[in-house]
């Protein structure tokens, strides 16, 4: 399932926005943790461009091919795949569902 075509990666303003707030709540508490935190999210999120078809599927989301999602402890990071790019939806604790507002937004007919 894993894809060798490179594809350019895009952050969704609310995704940015989540990832922002996560980094500043980690900065305030612990400098060296959001650090270390930060560097490997953005690996991570920026291996998508290689290998966005080895995440899984957001289980909320089943008949949806294109979206996946990847784990990056405390969360987990859900995106969509298209020819050309993978785009980063939204970054949500593993306990939390999305919402039907985020479920059905931009993603329907995938």
């Amino acid at each position: 399932m894993g894809g060798v075509r490179s594809r350019a990666v895009v952050w969704s303003p609310l995704a940015t926005e989540q990832a922002t707030r996560i980094v500043q709540r980690l900065w305030r508490s612990q400098r060296g943790v959001a650090w270390r935190w930060t560097q490997s999210f953005l690996r991570r999120t920026d291996a998508l461009a290689h290998n966005a078809l080895d995440g899984f599927s957001a289980p909320e989301l089943p008949n949806r091919r294109r979206i996946g999602q990847i784990q990056i402890e405390p969360v987990r990071v859900i995106y969509r795949v298209s020819q050309k790019t993978v785009e980063i939806l939204t970054i949500r604790s593993p306990r939390k569902p999305l919402h039907n507002r985020e479920r059905d937004r931009d993603h329907r007919g995938e």
